[in-house]
């Protein structure tokens, strides 16, 4: 393996700061790209001198995941979402202007609009997450209930969320999460998910007890399980 040049410019990456860190912390995944994460509170002119420090550790990370095809240039929008779950595919067009904060709406069957400044690539991420929660309570929160009835599970109620880094959970009160990113992934997939959150009802944890009862739910559960691991390559990258 070769060394970095020491003129090397430093990678793009991002910043997040997280309540539950304690120190600062590179990433390089192939969803989040090059993230450096940081306790609440840190001062962020500190981080470019913590990047360069390590520097070569970065390059030789990124080099590693392009060996497989991954970029580490920052992600773009993407010109279309592919929703499996709905078996919908919406190009998303256009209307730039730079005086106006992002909006988006669904301009027909098929395709959505991005209007104002489609230059501000948090506003734009955030109208399309927006947009994707809305889709994610009409779909999923009423496909959950019919899996609750069908399977004699209930649970107290269902929320919506965009998370990073899971695609459910099931809190102890009977409130189950989905991240509303399911709804890129291939319908099996989310169904398996929904399954997952409601077996929880009855077994919050994972014992042996847990997976026996999701794989009688779910008689594809153990395939399904493995797909889950490589399942966020059906997210758009820029969505995080």
């Amino acid at each position: 393996m070769t060394n970095t040049p020491p003129h090397a410019p430093l990678p793009a990456y991002s910043v997040r700061e997280s309540s539950r860190a304690k120190r600062v912390t590179l990433r390089v995944s192939p969803r989040s790209g090059v993230e450096v994460v940081v306790p609440k509170g840190f001062d962020r002119d500190r981080v470019p001198s913590i990047v360069a420090d390590r520097k070569e550790w970065l390059h030789r990370q990124i080099q590693r995941l392009s060996e497989g095809g991954w970029s580490s240039e920052p992600p773009l929008m993407p010109g279309e979402l592919n929703l499996q779950t709905l078996d919908r595919v919406l190009r998303i067009d256009i209307a730039h202007n730079p005086r106006k904060a992002p909006a988006l709406t669904q301009s027909g069957p098929d395709s959505l609009l991005l209007t104002g400044d489609s230059s501000d690539q948090s506003a734009c991420r955030k109208c399309i997450l927006t947009w994707l929660k809305q889709q994610a309570r009409l779909h999923l929160v009423p496909w959950l209930r019919e899996l609750s009835e069908e399977i004699h599970l209930p649970f107290e109620r269902a929320r919506v969320r965009a998370q990073k880094s899971r695609w459910g959970s099931c809190s102890a009160r009977g409130t189950i999460s989905l991240n509303c990113k399911l709804l890129f992934l291939p319908r099996p997939l989310t169904r398996h998910v929904l399954l997952h959150e409601l077996a929880h009802i009855k077994q919050l944890n994972h014992s042996a007890e847990f997976w026996a009862l999701l794989h009688s739910l779910d008689h594809h559960g153990a395939t399904h399980d493995h797909e889950l691991s490589g399942a966020w390559k059906h997210v758009p990258r820029w969505l995080g």
